[in-house]
């Protein structure tokens, strides 16, 4: 088990921002996530402690902001005791990618929870992936504005690609419905 503790710090320069924020550290394959409030230049961190091992996202949200301005991330790697520190001056615009995996014949498409959901900037070189919830969805949040990005979801042998434009929408889903699956029976 670890122990991370996030700060966050504001520039004395950026003018009525807020006094709080949300710190959340999540890892898509064990499901697990945790949220702290947090004060910005507070006196101490936000502290996560016996947090399993794993590759984790942490992701800040000043609480009052526009938080597709505000939200970004920060590490992404295997967790061990650590400290991190946020500037909050080094923020990009952010949006987000929805993916929603179905599988089933014809109508009767049902979700399908456990397929891994990647998605690739090629400008940018940013990868991340995921596994799909009970409902079939994976969030992908705070992904950089400013390109278009390869989202590939798996079921099974089967693979199927689309692309979400960032770079005039900081929002965007895709769903992707495959057939009937004769080995796992859905």
């Amino acid at each position: 088990m670890a122990t991370i503790e996030v700060t966050v710090n504001r520039d004395p320069g950026v003018p009525d921002f807020p006094t709080h924020c949300t710190v959340m550290i999540a890892n898509c394959d064990a499901m697990y996530v945790d949220t702290k409030r947090q004060k910005i230049n507070g006196v101490g961190p936000a502290t996560f402690i016996d947090v399993p091992p794993g590759k984790y996202y942490i992701v800040v949200v000043p609480e009052g902001g526009n938080a597709r301005q505000t939200q970004f991330r920060k590490i992404k790697g295997v967790l061990d005791d650590k400290a991190i520190t946020f500037d909050i001056t080094a923020i990009d615009p952010v949006g987000r990618i929805t993916a929603i995996v179905l599988v089933g014949g014809g109508g009767q498409r049902t979700p399908s929870p456990g397929d891994v959901v990647t998605i690739q900037g090629d400008q940018n070189g940013y990868y991340d992936c995921c596994m799909t919830d009970i409902n079939g969805v994976a969030v992908f949040q705070a992904v950089p504005e400013g390109e278009i990005y390869e989202v590939v979801a798996e079921h099974n042998s089967a693979t199927q690609i689309d692309s979400c434009d960032l770079k005039s929408n900081g929002n965007c889903a895709k769903q992707f419905r495959f057939t009937a699956c004769p080995i796992c029976g859905r």
